[in-house]
């Protein structure tokens, strides 16, 4: 539906451009007047009044229909359009706002019916044109949506289904929908940013980044082409941190949009260039923004770790811990993140914890099993550290991941030690 704020202007170019001529009488006159303006109360007691002095005048009975519309009425706005529909000067646009009704109320299928009868009372009902591919994506019918759009369809028509099948995770459908509009229109920028969009969908950031570049001049999408822009670069395959981190600054800077979204990349750039000081002041304010998401105190604790601020991240991981909703994987992350934090501070027994935690939640935290040898080696438990330790050589033994490098070297060596075979 359209915003109602903006319905009233769109509403009186779509009854004006099928130009039928209404003789209008005084009473049906001061009616329009009100309607025009947006006053749906005033102008449906005149539209009433005059049916009452002819309940034949069809163009009342139509305007009648509208007021209830406007004023959320579906109901009696179907039974008084049904009536008019009868009439046909008024059947296409009286169909259209039925299905209108119909999909304010969540009808699709019946929407969908009104809006196939508009376009057989007339065929060239561009607004219904674009209502029967709208209808069709949202009833996931997504095939016979873009198929609903032709060459002529106008850009809104191409955001709104392009959008709509970017909600639904349909990106290769949106990437097909604007290449062929752009193979007749070439220049055409609801097409082009329906390309990029979908480009992002499908995290191909460098093609994304590229169609955004070239029409970022455009003012009216600007800001939003920014953030996409930062959100490319800090994403793509070959990142460029210096790039994005300018990007989204600027978008920071020109909408003033604080989201946790926005504060969180940015931290998260300022962490990737090893700038910790100010990845932690950025998840701080992300925090500050909402203090319900455990992915901020986890980022918060992280920068805090690398920062040496140890007592901290505990704090911050225990945070993000008590907020973690049921995803194994990241609660892994954050439990051994907290044993991380408590082992640098030689809390060594809660550590044992958090990391013995980590591995129940996500059997393939390698480095909890290193370092969970590490805390025992600490302890001088021989035993404990040395079966930890071989634990760990196992679970690695056919993973080419160099970073487990120098934890490997270090492991053999204490089991060599210790007299204790690697096996």
């Amino acid at each position: 539906m359209l915003a109602r704020a903006n319905f009233s202007d769109y509403i009186i170019g779509l009854l004006f451009a099928a130009q039928v001529c209404v003789a209008q009488t005084p009473q049906t006159k001061e009616a329009f007047e009100a309607f025009t303006v947006g006053d749906y109360r005033t102008a449906l007691k005149l539209y009433t009044a005059a049916l009452d002095a002819n309940p034949t005048d069809t163009a009342a009975i139509f305007y009648q229909g509208l007021c209830y519309f406007n004023l959320g009425d579906y109901e009696s706005s179907d039974r008084v359009l049904h009536t008019a529909s009868f009439s046909r000067p008024f059947r296409a646009r009286a169909y259209y706002f039925m299905a209108k009704s119909e999909e304010a109320g969540g009808a699709l299928a019946s929407a969908l019916n009104e809006v196939r009868l508009a376009l057989k009372a007339d065929s060239t009902f561009a607004p219904a044109h674009k209502l029967l591919a709208q209808l069709l994506c949202a009833n996931k019918q997504f095939d016979a949506a873009m198929d609903a759009v032709d060459s002529s369809a106008t850009a809104d028509v191409i955001t709104s289904v392009g959008n709509c099948l970017l909600a639904n995770e349909r990106c290769a459908d949106a990437v097909q929908l604007a290449e062929r509009k752009l193979a007749s229109d070439s220049t055409n920028f609801a097409a082009q940013l329906l390309l990029a969009d979908a480009y992002f969908c499908e995290t191909k950031y460098e093609h994304a980044a590229a169609i955004y570049q070239r029409i970022s001049h455009r003012a009216a999408s600007y800001p939003r082409i920014l953030r996409r822009l930062g959100s490319c670069y800090m994403n793509a395959r070959h990142s460029r941190n210096d790039l994005a981190l300018s990007y989204l600054k600027v978008y920071l800077a020109a909408t003033g949009d604080s989201t946790v979204s926005v504060l969180s990349d940015i931290g998260r750039i300022f962490q990737s260039m090893a700038h910790f000081d100010s990845a932690a002041v950025y998840f701080a304010a992300a925090v500050r923004q909402d203090a319900s998401l455990a992915g901020s105190h986890f980022n918060l604790g992280l920068a805090y770790y690398q920062l040496k601020k140890y007592r901290e991240a505990e704090r911050a991981m225990l945070q993000a811990i008590s907020l973690s909703k049921p995803n194994l994987d990241f609660s892994s992350r954050q439990h051994y993140m907290l044993g991380a934090a408590r082992m640098s501070q030689n809390k060594n027994k809660s550590a044992i914890q958090a990391y013995r935690k980590a591995i129940e939640l996500n059997a393939d935290c390698y480095d909890c099993y290193y370092f969970l040898g590490t805390v025992y080696q600490t302890l001088n438990d021989r035993q404990s550290a040395a079966t930890w330790f071989r634990n760990f050589l196992r679970r690695t033994a056919d993973l080419k991941d160099t970073r487990f490098d120098d934890m490997r070297k270090h492991a053999r060596q204490y089991l060599q030690q210790t007299h204790e075979a690697p096996k």
